[in-house]
């Protein structure tokens, strides 16, 4: 797999081939760095949920550390006794990149890697697996616990806008209908399905024979718009999902700019049906 892994020190990510439509420079260092900021603060009102991003593959033998890491965080986060300033969103969002080097990721899609790549335009970085981004604003390696955590304390002095999500499932639970109100703004935000505790067995690639476990893998990523305050959106449901392991995710972002508001809400339990 020559070309594919790249030592950095003590860490190690994967890197897509040379010949990858999504890799750039190899020689500038994916540690982390604080990815430049397009918004400003006008209208932030209180400090909301930290948000984790998790770029990964089952293709990369480097990922599994970085997806315990992130179930780790998760756990910390959910129990009465949390480390953290403020609740965890954790999302993993699978890459496709690595799909053709012998294991087709079930969960990747070309949306997330359009979405790491729009991070990546922001500091002319390369694009590598595992790689988290806090808060849209802080990048590290993966599973750089000793990066990772202290940038989640930085995370928390950001102001954020207030949101308050809420869903209802029509008939037939193909789609799920999401509203968001976000007082006195206008603009865009980024909805995320997300699901939990999914485990599968990878028969080939680099994690060949291995069973893997996630949190918050995305299942379905989409773009809303607001008017006057309110923003509505859809996203899919499929069968296979399960429904009690499933949240619904809101972001007031700009393209590939620092998060200035988040929420989360999870399906089990909170159902209302048209």
């Amino acid at each position: 797999m020559a070309g594919i892994l790249v030592a950095l020190a003590s860490l190690i990510a994967c890197e897509p081939s040379s010949s990858d439509p999504y890799a750039l420079s190899a020689e500038s260092s994916p540690n982390q760095q604080s990815l430049t900021s397009r918004a400003d603060d006008k209208g932030s009102s209180a400090k909301g949920p930290i948000v984790l991003e998790l770029f990964t593959s089952q293709g990369c033998s480097s990922c599994p550390p970085a997806d315990r890491l992130l179930r780790e965080l998760k756990s910390q986060s959910d129990s009465s006794e949390s480390p953290f300033p403020q609740d965890l969103i954790v999302l993993s969002e699978h890459v496709d990149y690595w799909n053709r080097l012998g294991w087709t990721d079930p969960y990747s899609s070309s949306k997330f890697s359009a979405r790491q790549q729009s991070y990546a335009q922001l500091t002319g970085d390369q694009v590598y697996t595992p790689q988290m981004v806090i808060q849209g604003k802080y990048s590290m390696v993966g599973h750089s616990r000793s990066e990772i955590v202290p940038a989640i304390r930085r995370a928390a002095a950001m102001q954020q806008h207030k949101i308050e999500l809420g869903f209802v499932i029509p008939p037939g639970r193909t789609n799920v209908s999401v509203e968001a109100r976000i007082a006195g703004y206008s603009g865009p935000i980024v909805l995320f399905l997300a699901e939990d505790g999914i485990q599968n067995h990878v028969p080939r690639g680099e994690n060949a024979d291995r069973d893997l476990l996630h949190d918050g893998v995305v299942r379905d990523l989409k773009n809303a718009s607001c008017a006057k305050g309110k923003c509505k959106g859809e996203l899919d449901l499929k069968p296979e999902y399960h429904f009690q392991n499933l949240r619904i995710v809101a972001l007031l972002q700009e393209p590939g700019g620092p998060i200035r508001g988040a929420a989360q809400v999870s399906l089990a339990g909170n159902a209302n049906t048209e």
